[in-house]
């Protein structure tokens, strides 16, 4: 038979239960747009993103940001930490708005870390100087399912910023590049402009491009499409369109 009452040690036991099975695990921190729910952190605002860096920051160390709605980026976000990003519900329902003119939306700093931004559509209209994605010395990255629109350079792939010996280096060990980067179902268009590029790649080994676009403003006479500078080594380009611009592609030695 049913019983009608239940003692004070059966619902601690209940609720153990549910805390076990992953029923009771969701935490809202007030005023910051940050949720944690099984152990993802949920971005819903420019803080909320910050927010979600540290925490993976202070604990985890790594982990997976996801972003279930547009959010306005008032300020450019240095990523320090191996982090997977994903928009929810793809490219076409979820912008990410950028509204500095300058500096750059989403940098991932982490010398030989491991990222992943997927789904987003990544946009300004403010653009005078602005880059969109970079990464620096990333090990195994990759950029999916991303719509890049209107910055001054798109996507930039690079090094830790030192160069190697051989370019007036101190020394092998302190020159990192970025190793086996892929960008899949990437779109890159909206920019125009004397420096201006769609993808800018040095100091990057291992690097494929497929199924992906890159188109300028129409009309456009002085933007470049790709720019493969130097340190950059075994680059794979696979179902790849550039259209307008000044340049499809340049090959040039800046450093």
């Amino acid at each position: 038979m049913l019983q009608n009452d239940i003692s004070p040690l059966k619902i601690v036991v209940l609720v153990f239960c549910f805390i076990a099975l992953g029923l009771v695990s969701t935490a809202q921190t007030p005023g910051t747009g940050l949720r944690i729910l099984d152990g993802v952190n949920y971005a819903q605002t420019d803080q909320g993103l910050r927010d979600a860096l540290g925490s993976l920051s202070n604990n985890e160390g790594s982990g997976e940001i996801d972003i279930p709605s547009s959010v306005t980026l008032n300020n450019h976000t240095d990523i320090t930490i191996s982090v997977r990003i994903k928009c929810l519900g793809g490219p076409g329902h979820n912008v990410l708005n950028y509204i500095p003119s300058t500096g750059t939306a989403l940098n991932f700093m982490l010398p030989a870390g491991s990222f992943i931004i997927e789904g987003c559509w990544l946009k300004t209209t403010t653009a005078s100087s602005s880059t969109g994605i970079q990464l620096n010395a990333c090990q195994e990255c990759a950029i999916r399912d991303t719509h890049v629109m209107g910055f001054t350079g798109g996507i930039r792939l690079t090094g830790n910023g030192v160069p190697p010996p051989n370019y007036g280096g101190p020394s092998p060990n302190n020159s990192i590049n970025s190793v086996g980067v892929r960008i899949d179902d990437v779109l890159i268009d909206g920019f125009c402009g004397r420096s201006s590029y769609g993808l800018s790649i040095d100091h990057t080994v291992d690097m494929t491009l497929d199924h992906s676009h890159i188109y300028t403003t129409n009309d456009c006479a002085t933007a470049e499409g790709v720019i493969i500078d130097q340190g950059a080594e075994g680059l794979w380009l696979s179902h790849f369109t550039m259209e307008q611009g000044l340049h499809a592609m340049v090959l040039q030695a800046r450093g």
